[in-house]
């Protein structure tokens, strides 16, 4: 446990980007929602709102900022102009400026679940996780939302970096209850699993999770954390020989060497 105990503390303070193999959090993804009315279906600010996502998709975030303000100035009751500001501020470690865009865009649309969503990720960010799980469940309740599973492994997430373990396993499950093939909410409950030293579900979460995605840096370490206690030595030695020959420089590398070393 002193070792998984080590990695958590280590993976925590890591902020990760949605262009990872295995992202912290999961993205609105890509379908929109037709929410109650059209709107603003012919806001001036749509062609700006357009240009702004796609350059914060591509990570071009300064020239991003410049169409999300310009479609913030074209039309500022725009709920999703303050939004895709509000996100592309974040991503540019402008945390106020940030918050202050998802209450702009909340005070025009309260409801919308990307917009909930996201500033439910920034809640978290922030170390509030309480506020962040409201926004989470907002956007989980929105009737016309049909990736559930997405804002339940937001939660779930959030709980889990602040060590909320029994409120990160309730979500976590809860996502994979709508979508179980979901490979970030078994990502997750692989880790948890392991926080929770329940070693046979941490097998099986792997065994899930490597079905639809693959293994990175984290989860050999957990697998090698898991056949530890679990017994089985051809597994064990598989997942040492694939995260040393594979990830030689990563944290978990790192860990595995300090810990054959302590054997000796």
């Amino acid at each position: 446990m002193k070792y998984a105990k080590l990695f958590f503390s280590v993976f925590t303070v890591l902020v990760l980007a949605g262009c990872q193999s295995n992202p912290e959090y999961s993205s609105n993804g890509k379908k929109e929602i037709n929410l109650e009315t059209n709107k603003y279906i012919n806001s001036p600010a749509n062609l700006y709102i357009k240009l702004a996502k796609a350059y914060y998709a591509q990570g071009d975030l300064e020239i991003a900022l410049g169409h999300a303000q310009n479609a913030v100035a074209k039309d500022n009751g725009n709920p999703t102009a303050h939004n895709i500001l509000a996100l592309i501020y974040q991503n540019l470690g402008q945390t106020s400026k940030a918050e202050a865009g998802f209450k702009r865009a909340l005070s025009i649309s309260p409801n919308d679940p990307y917009i909930n969503n996201a500033y439910g990720r920034l809640m978290c960010h922030q170390g509030k996780p309480d506020k962040a799980l409201i926004y989470f469940n907002k956007t989980y309740d929105y009737p016309l939302y049909e990736k559930k599973w997405i804002p339940a492994a937001n939660a779930g997430i959030c709980a889990l970096r602040h060590e909320n373990l029994e409120v990160a396993e309730e979500y976590l499950r809860k996502s994979l209850q709508n979508n179980e093939k979901f490979s970030i909410a078994l990502y997750n409950m692989i880790k948890l699993s392991v926080l929770q030293e329940n070693y046979l579900m941490a097998r099986a979460f792997l065994q899930r999770y490597l079905e639809v995605g693959r293994h990175d840096s984290k989860t050999l370490w957990w697998g090698i954390l898991t056949e530890q206690h679990q017994g089985d030595r051809d597994t064990l030695e598989s997942y040492k020989l694939q995260l040393r020959a594979r990830f030689p420089d990563s944290d978990e590398a790192k860990l595995l060497f300090e810990m054959e070393n302590n054997k000796k």
